[in-house]
C-alpha cells in the first residue's frame, strides 16, 4: 500500500492540479472599466493642467530686411554657360547674431528651407521658383501673387523668431 492512499481527503477538495493553484482575485467589468478610464484620463488631465498653468510667451520678431529683386541664375556661371534673370527673395541679417534653420513661406503654401546659417550682417538670396508646396508644386512668380511672406529663424538663444510681411508694400502697384 501506498502512503497516499491512507491520507484523508476533505469532501470539498479534489486532488486535481487546478485546486493546487492559489486563487487569483479577478476584477469585475465595472472595476476594469473604471481603471481603464482612469489610466486614460489621468495623463490627459495632467497635460491640460500644464497647458493651462504655463504662460505662453510671444515669439520674438525677427529683425530681417526683406526685399524682392532679380537674380542671375545660376549665380556662378562660367563663360560658356548661359544664365537667366529670375525674381528672388533677398534676406539681410542686420544683427550681430548668427541665424540658423531659416525657413520661408509664401502665402502659407509655398516653402523654402535654407540649410546654411546666415552670418551676422550676411545676405541670402533664393529664386522664387525654388519655393515648393508639400506636393512639390513650384511657385510661379508670373502667375501667382505674394500676399504674405513669413520668415522663421532660430536665434542664438535657441528660440524661434518670426517676421510676417503681409501685403508687401514693395509689391503694390505704383501710382503714376
Amino acid at each position: 500500500m501506498n502512503a497516499r492512499e491512507n491520507l484523508p481527503v476533505p469532501p470539498n477538495e479534489s486532488l486535481t492540479a487546478a485546486s493546487s493553484q492559489p486563487r487569483v482575485p479577478r476584477l469585475s467589468r465595472t472595476w476594469l472599466t473604471a481603471c481603464l478610464i482612469g489610466v486614460t484620463l489621468i495623463p490627459v488631465a495632467i497635460a491640460a493642467t500644464v497647458w493651462l498653468a504655463v504662460p505662453s510667451a510671444p515669439e520674438p520678431v525677427l529683425p530681417v530686411q526683406v526685399s524682392f529683386e532679380p537674380m542671375a541664375w545660376p549665380p556662378a556661371a562660367s563663360a560658356d554657360q548661359s544664365t537667366s534673370l529670375m525674381p528672388a527673395v533677398h534676406l539681410h541679417n542686420p544683427t550681430d547674431q548668427l541665424w540658423r534653420n531659416i525657413e520661408m513661406s509664401i502665402n502659407g503654401q509655398f516653402y523654402f528651407y535654407c540649410p546654411e546659417p546666415i552670418a551676422a550682417h550676411g545676405d541670402f538670396r533664393v529664386p522664387l521658383a525654388f519655393f515648393k508646396t508639400s506636393g512639390n508644386q513650384a511657385f510661379r512668380p508670373a502667375g501667382q501673387s505674394i500676399k504674405k511672406l513669413t520668415v522663421y529663424a532660430q536665434i542664438p538663444s535657441g528660440r524661434r523668431a518670426i517676421l510676417d510681411v503681409i501685403e508687401p508694400e514693395w509689391l503694390a502697384p505704383q501710382a503714376p
